[in-house]
């Protein structure tokens, strides 16, 4: 993105099936702000950032809960 000035991009992070939806919100918003904290350390202009929790990543089956936790990026 430094190279890039005219990027934006929007973060979403994910949780697994563990844990109520309420509680899955919160973390899964938790963890895209902290990558959202790494980049706009490193230079990137938070206005050209957005991100928010996903909750629970339904994409993966129950024996893949490590691949569930994750923070998406939609580049723009």
């Amino acid at each position: 993105m430094l190279n890039n000035p005219s990027t934006n991009a929007e973060l979403i992070g994910y949780t697994d099936e563990t844990g109520v939806e309420k509680r899955n919100i919160a973390l899964s918003q938790d963890r895209a702000k902290r990558v959202f904290d790494v980049l706009v350390a490193a230079g990137i202009s938070p206005a050209r950032i957005s991100y928010f929790g996903g909750g629970e990543d339904k994409s993966v089956g129950k024996n893949a809960r490590q691949l569930a936790r994750k923070v998406t990026f939609n580049i723009k």
